[in-house]
């Protein structure tokens, strides 16, 4: 059985997203990248920095003898530790991430692209790690909703 192009997706995903380190000319090493969820405090520090890749909405057209075009919305969360600067941590890692996904989606089989959307970025006071409102914590997270765009044969289940 052929493999689920959004398989093959997700896990170019990962397999892109897993060049950002610092030998390879970026600000971070990244230590974790993984499909499932969690919240930051759900990853261990030897796991940080983190991206966790959660897929999201598919929207499908069909084009025509038995083909299709669809649009996948992947929502990429990302996750560090830094006792003296998380924010700034934070932004080099999503500077990180959008500097990986320029032009990358030719390295992607049959994606025709996969563009960053919309992003959110927290400060570092997270109160459901259980620290006291106002405390600063040694963490910050951002999230990147990012689209995919592509082409498959609706014959093998795209």
């Amino acid at each position: 059985m052929t493999q689920s192009f959004l398989i093959t997706l997700l896990s170019g995903l990962k397999t892109l997203l897993e060049t950002i380190t610092v030998a390879n000319g970026y600000n971070t090493d990244v230590a974790l990248v993984d499909y499932d969820f969690k919240t930051p405090d759900q990853v261990s520090s030897k796991q940080l920095p983190a991206l966790l890749i959660v897929p999201g909405t598919i929207d499908i057209q069909e084009t025509g003898n038995r083909q299709a075009e669809g649009s996948f919305t992947i929502s990429l969360f990302g996750y560090v530790m830094d006792n003296t600067a998380p924010t700034e941590k934070m932004l080099k890692l999503q500077q990180d991430v959008i500097a990986c996904l320029a032009g990358e989606e030719n390295r992607i089989a049959g994606c025709s692209y996969i563009k960053p959307r919309r992003v959110e970025m927290s400060a570092s006071v997270f109160s459901i790690f259980g620290y006291q409102g106002g405390v600063a914590a040694p963490y910050a997270a951002f999230r990147i909703d990012l689209e995919a765009y592509y082409s498959f044969s609706m014959v093998n289940g795209g």
